[in-house]
């Protein structure tokens, strides 16, 4: 696969066509000013793309009772200090993003957690009872809010419902039947060398290094995992063939994965809309922890899928443009010219 030249350190990209990788490629350098490059196997941080990871569990754990996706969280966290307004909280509201939980946490939660340490259940338990003590944006149900918060609270009871941490059961139940062998949380290279890419930031049109490092342990359920684009492409083509109904064991759920409720746009773990050259609905989502950047595209009417990667990214949208160019391209190549 030809990647256009860019600015940004490296960019990856995978194309697939029902269950098949029919393309892929990087570009690139693992980070700015050293020599080694990026290859296939190399592990991009995918951010946000993680809440559908932890979706697919919630339903993983309901089909072997561990829990219910209609669980309220005072029911799942029984110990827990929490407000009577968020007590009924169902499970199924936060993977939707209409909890009522405000979008940001405070800056003195948000500057705890990075400071925390302890195991990544009592961290998360930390920050949320605090964050769930700041009150609700809006009452649950009745608004779709973007929420990292909400994500991290799905993920809490999930593990509280199945007695082992987000991070186990994500490698159980998700890495391991998918076989993504990179899969992993955190930051991809090791503090101090250059063995994997490293995240940068964009700055004035250029990019710059920043030492590994992530968003706190707490919020992991909402975006942490880090995967290669072949792997990412896998896992793109796994929500495809879901998507379709040709997964037998996760049949009955594709409304649930899928159809976000009240004509929304956001089920679990994606938004959902039309797109003209995919002939109908797309499922789709981008993730950053603002130093990596990631955008997904699933096309079940015509049975393909992409997805884009790179090592740097923004709070201005650039090197999101930058990605949904490529994508552009990729749908040109391998959709529009193929329907011609």
């Amino acid at each position: 696969m030809h990647l256009e030249k860019s600015e940004f350190p490296s960019l990856a990209a995978a194309v697939v066509r029902g269950s098949n990788i029919v393309a892929a490629g990087v570009t690139g350098v693992r980070k700015i000013g050293a020599d080694e490059k990026v290859t296939l196997n190399d592990k991009f941080h995918i951010g946000s793309c993680t809440k559908s990871m932890t979706a697919l569990l919630a339903v993983y754990l309901e089909q072997e009772g561990k829990i219910r996706l209609t669980n309220r969280v005072g029911d799942v966290l029984k110990d827990w200090t929490i407000p009577d307004e968020s007590r009924d909280i169902t499970l199924d509201l936060l993977l939707q993003n209409r909890s009522g939980l405000s979008t940001q946490a405070e800056p003195k939660l948000w500057g705890r957690a990075f400071a925390d340490s302890g195991s990544p259940a009592a961290q998360r338990r930390r920050f949320l009872e605090g964050t769930l003590g700041e009150g609700l944006e809006a009452k649950p149900g009745t608004k779709y809010i973007y929420s990292n918060q909400g994500y991290s609270l799905a993920g809490a009871m999930l593990e509280t419902a199945a007695g082992n941490s987000w991070e186990k059961l994500i490698e159980q139940k998700v890495f391991r039947p998918l076989d993504l062998k990179t899969g992993g949380f955190g930051p991809p290279s090791t503090s101090g060398e250059v063995d994997q890419p490293w995240g940068h930031i964009w700055k004035s049109g250029k990019a710059d290094a920043v030492p590994p490092s992530d968003n706190p342990t707490a919020i992991a359920p909402a975006g942490a995992v880090h995967l290669s684009i072949i792997d990412a492409a896998k896992y793109a083509a796994f929500h495809l063939q879901v998507a379709q109904g040709k997964v037998p064991a996760l049949k009955d759920y594709v409304d649930d994965l899928y159809s976000p409720p009240d004509k929304g746009e956001y089920a679990f773990g994606w938004g959902v809309s039309k797109r003209g050259w995919a002939k109908g609905k797309v499922l789709n989502h981008a993730g950053s922890n603002t130093m990596f950047f990631i955008v997904i595209w699933i096309a079940p009417e015509i049975d393909w899928a992409c997805v884009v990667a790179t090592n740097v990214a923004d709070r201005r949208n650039e090197v999101a443009g930058g990605c949904d160019a490529v994508v552009a391209g990729l749908i040109a190549k391998y959709v529009q010219k193929n329907s011609k």
